[in-house]
C-alpha cells in the first residue's frame, strides 16, 4: 500500500512537473478563483473569515485570515505594476487619455 501511494505521488510529480510553467501557473490562477463547497471563489471565503472573526465566530487567527485574502488578490489580480498596465491597455482600448498617478 506504501510502495503504491509512493508511485502514484511520484507518478504525479513528473506529470506535473513535465507541463510548462506558464501553463502551471494558469492552471493554478483558474483554480484558485474557482468556486470552492458554499463559497464563489477563495477571496469570499477569506472574507467571511475575516467577518466571523469579527464578530466573535471565528477558530482562526485574523492575520492569517487577512493574509489568506491579501495573497488571493495579488495572485489573481497580479502585482501593482501588473494592475497599472491593465489599466492603461484598457483606457487606450477605450479610447481614454493615458492617465499616470501623481507622485508624492
Amino acid at each position: 500500500s506504501s510502495g503504491i501511494n509512493a508511485e502514484y505521488g511520484y507518478t504525479m510529480m513528473c506529470l506535473i512537473c513535465s507541463e510548462p510553467e506558464t501553463q502551471r501557473a494558469e492552471r493554478f490562477r483558474k483554480e484558485i478563483a474557482s468556486p470552492i463547497v458554499g463559497y464563489p471563489n477563495l477571496g469570499i471565503f477569506a472574507l467571511e473569515l475575516i467577518y466571523q472573526y469579527e464578530k466573535g465566530l471565528s477558530i482562526i487567527p485574523i492575520k492569517k485570515a487577512t493574509l489568506l485574502y491579501w495573497k488571493f488578490l495579488l495572485y489573481t489580480l497580479g502585482s501593482l505594476e501588473d494592475l497599472a498596465k491593465r489599466k492603461a491597455k484598457i483606457r487606450a482600448d477605450n479610447g481614454l487619455p493615458v492617465w499616470t498617478e501623481p507622485k508624492d
